[in-house]
This record gives structure tokens, sequence and C-alpha cells, in this order.
């Protein structure tokens, strides 16, 4: 169905499926359902502690795990925009990417949080754990519509 997003898509599958392996990453398992009440979890969390909405930039700098994919997810859900910033990169092509996104929020995690101390908001998905698990898990008002 053409009018749907990709995150109402996603949602779909996720409940139609919700038992099976969405994705796996080293000793991590992830079922589609879990990973979508993780990605609505941190979506709230973005949401209602970062700002996050409607068309706001978001830079993902992360190696590659399930982490990562939780937050494309999130991003999509809360209606923002997700710029992927591939952390081998070398640091003036990184600096390129995010003066010229102007992203608002960063999101990275423990092994690359020391590389920031712009003026932008960074999120470390590694700390930001124990306050998005008290986040709600159910899907979030679209609001890409």
């Amino acid at each position: 169905n053409y009018a749907l997003n990709i995150q109402e898509l996603f949602e779909g599958q996720a409940f139609k499926y919700s038992d099976y392996v969405a994705v796996e990453h080293e000793n991590v398992k992830l079922t589609y359902g879990q990973l979508n009440e993780r990605a609505n979890q941190f979506c709230h969390y973005l949401v209602t502690k970062m700002g996050l909405g409607r068309n706001k930039l978001v830079a993902v700098m992360m190696e590659r795990s399930e982490k990562v994919l939780i937050s494309v997810l999130a991003i999509l859900k809360a209606g923002a925009v997700y710029v992927p910033v591939d952390p081998i990169h070398p640091k003036r092509r990184i600096d390129h990417i995010l003066n010229d996104s102007a992203a608002q929020v960063i999101i990275t995690d423990n092994g690359n949080f020391s590389r920031f101390n712009t003026g932008t908001s960074v999120v470390n998905y590694d700390e930001s754990l124990a306050p998005v698990s008290a986040c709600e898990k159910s899907n979030p008002p679209c609001l890409t519509s």
C-alpha cells in the first residue's frame, strides 16, 4: 500500500511477524516485536527528552550493530530525518557531514561519544538505556504524514 510510510509498513510487519528474528548481530538477536518495541521506546525518549520532531535532522554515528537499526527506526517514527555518519571516515569528512547537514541531534555510542565537543545535542545510546527502558513501548502516532 503506497499510502503508508516506511515506519507504518515496518510496524505492520512487526505485528504480523512479531516472533520472527528481524536482526542478528554478534550475540544479539531481536525479533520484529522486540525491535519495534525498542525503536518505539527510543522514539518516545528522543521526542520527550530531546525535543525531536518532524523534519529535524539527526546524525547517527555508531559502530555497526542492532543499535543503529533501532536508532534509525526511532528517528523515522519521530518524523525526523536520518543523517548517516560512518565512524571510520576521517575526522574532516565527519565534520563536513555534521556541519553541512546542521543536524540538531547526534546519536552515538560509547566508542564514539568522546569524539564530540560540539554545541549539538549528543545522545550516547549506551548511556541512555536505563531512561529509555522506562519509556512507552507502544507505536507513537505517525508524525510524518
